[in-house]
């Protein structure tokens, strides 16, 4: 992190010096270490700089640990990036029940389903933030994403059960076409849209669907929306 920290104060030295500067100054940044999921850590990370005059200079970096903070801490903090990574509280007691996981297979099963209840009420939560203003459709697509994606890898690594996918895809689908229908969509938005059914794996035909149900248009439009999505991203 010093290192970081270091090489970016000097980019930014060197794209404010003045021409009769005489000094070099570094302003090193005020930042912070991330743990997500992880309890028995410092509340924050030491380092000593000892310079050649044997000077000693204490860096002290704070530390944040996402399982401290409920969504609704995370929320009034503004920490809106971070609501996603709600679902990695559940990992701590998946990674003990699967070290006998045959034993612990119904327990690991339940656990599951806690998790599939906070991806629901995290996207939730997040499709409120959209509706008050807090974050963009754009913001909002990404992170509904990221929640399916995290359950996705929370499923795999230790409750592999595929039908529990589906289920949680259709849950956020359900939340973004109701949001979806509610308001007026801009051209430019609407390559989100089409981008957020393809990651829930709906066919071209279902996509087209939506879009006439959702945006209210024919069946023209639709294909034409789709048909320019695919030629932007060379499908």
């Amino acid at each position: 992190m010093f290192e970081y920290d270091l090489l970016y104060a000097k980019q930014k030295y060197y794209e404010k010096r003045k021409q009769n500067d005489d000094k070099i100054v570094f302003h090193m940044p005020e930042d912070i270490i991330i743990f997500i999921g992880e309890n028995n850590i410092p509340n924050h990370m030491d380092m000593k700089i000892v310079l050649p005059d044997e000077q000693e200079k204490d860096y002290e970096i704070p530390v944040m640990k996402c399982s401290q903070y409920s969504t609704q801490e995370m929320i009034q903090n503004k920490l809106y990036p971070l609501l996603p990574l709600q679902l990695f509280n559940f990992k701590e007691e998946l990674l003990k029940l699967n070290k006998e996981k045959t034993e612990n297979k119904d327990k690991i099963d339940d656990q599951m389903q806690k998790v599939m209840q906070s991806a629901k009420q995290t996207a939730e939560e997040i499709i409120k933030l959209q509706e008050s203003g807090k974050i963009n459709p754009e913001d909002m697509h990404i992170l509904l994403l990221a929640i399916s994606n995290l359950f996705k890898y929370l499923n795999s690594k230790y409750g592999n059960d595929t039908k529990l996918n589906e289920k949680v895809n259709i849950i956020i689908k359900t939340l973004y076409d109701s949001i979806v229908e509610e308001r007026g969509i801009k051209i430019g938005e609407i390559r989100g849209i089409i981008s957020t059914y393809i990651e829930f794996k709906l066919e071209d035909d279902e996509i087209i669907n939506k879009l006439k149900s959702n945006l209210n248009i024919d069946d023209e439009k639709a294909n034409k929306y789709l048909n320019n999505y695919y030629k932007e991203n060379k499908k």
